[in-house]
């Protein structure tokens, strides 16, 4: 058996990366259909092991599961594309209403400036039609990739039927690759199922319920279409950090537009501050706890990198994708510090500040 010496280790160690970042690159169009319909098949695991034991076909199982969650999410789908279309039937009036609040605007400066030249105000008018012109191309764009996403996502159910249907075959392949205790696997594949299932079923529950208190902040506000926005704020809640302030955004925005005063848009932010406050220190901290105890750092710079490479979805797998990465990193002695450098930080003072704490109380 050959040796490496530390640099070559360090060398195979970085190209093995960069290789397998170029992979994950260029076989986009394959991996973000494969990896969702991975963590959508956790969830549907045990309802499909539910049917196998009262006497159902492993097959029939996986088929009569994923066909009623297909019926299920398609019917959600349904429901927001009316959503969006009775929205965009409005879209002139609202590009109108920006075209005019953004004169007012002008209009207010220009009273309170007189020194300013009149014919930079006058540019400016002229500018906004092209800048909102240039804003609906931007929207077409993003349009187009929805549309390749929702080609992507025709594959899922196929994916999921039999990523459920041969759990069993797939995880005997494992124990011959691995060619390790049958023991240790099922206990690494055991963390990864709990991992992944508690995230996703403990992120739905957190959505629906900030989606409920959403909902009914905008509707005592007034927001046109208010509860659409809410729903929307909850599901980008997928998306951490970034996809609050988003969703928290848009009925700001569409409040400036339709009430004359700026106070609605205000309450709006300030409503859907105090859910996130709700959310970030109680709501998602009593139903999730430390599921997934990857420290915010990683989680940024995961993040980052995911959404360069699949956008999007890079951005909604982002955290799983590292969750599953430590328990791998954990479960073998060699990588142990790096998952480590993932985990959330415990400082040593409060280690021993609770160690303190324990003895005390056996003492009594």
């Amino acid at each position: 058996m050959i040796k490496l010496s530390d640099s070559a280790r360090l060398f195979f160690s970085i190209g093995s990366i960069i290789l397998i970042i170029i992979s994950m690159y260029y076989l986009k169009p394959f991996l973000v259909p494969l990896s969702f319909s991975f963590i959508l098949a956790v969830v549907l695991l045990p309802p499909t092991a539910f049917l196998e034991r009262r006497g159902l076909s492993p097959v029939l199982s996986a088929f009569l599961t994923v066909s009623f969650a297909t019926v299920l999410v398609s019917g959600l789908i349904i429901a927001a594309t009316w959503e969006v279309s009775v929205l965009s039937d409005n879209s002139t009036k609202l590009i109108s209403k920006v075209e005019t609040r953004i004169n007012d605007c002008i209009s207010s400066i220009t009273d309170a400036y007189p020194q300013l030249k009149e014919q930079k105000i006058i540019n400016y008018r002229l500018r906004t039609g092209d800048i909102l012109k240039k804003v609906g191309e931007k929207i077409g764009n993003s349009a187009s990739g929805f549309v390749d996403f929702i080609t992507s996502a025709l594959l899922m159910p196929l994916f999921i039927f039999f990523l459920l249907c041969y759990r069993q075959f797939f995880r005997k392949f494992l124990h011959r690759v691995i060619n390790s205790e049958n023991k240790h696997v099922d206990q690494v594949l055991q963390k990864i199922h709990h991992v992944t299932r508690n995230y996703l079923m403990g992120m739905i529950t957190v959505m629906i319920i900030v989606g409920i208190l959403n909902t009914i902040g905008l509707v005592i506000i007034g927001v046109p279409y208010g509860a659409f926005f809410a729903i929307l704020a909850s599901l980008l809640m997928v998306v951490p950090y970034f996809g609050v302030f988003v969703g928290s955004l848009l009925p700001a925005m569409m409040a400036l537009v339709t009430f004359d005063s700026p106070l609605p848009a205000i309450a709006v932010l300030v409503w859907m501050g105090t859910v996130q406050i709700l959310e970030g220190n109680f709501i998602t901290p009593y139903l999730m706890g430390s599921k997934v105890s990857i420290n915010p750092f990683a989680a940024i710079i995961s993040l980052i990198l995911m959404g360069q490479l699949w956008n999007i979805a890079g951005l909604a797998l982002a955290i799983p994708f590292v969750a599953i990465l430590k328990i791998i990193l954990d479960a073998i002695p060699a990588t142990q510090p790096y998952g480590m450098l993932l985990g959330e930080v415990q400082h040593e003072s409060i280690r021993k500040q609770n160690k303190k704490v324990k003895e005390s109380k056996v003492a009594l």
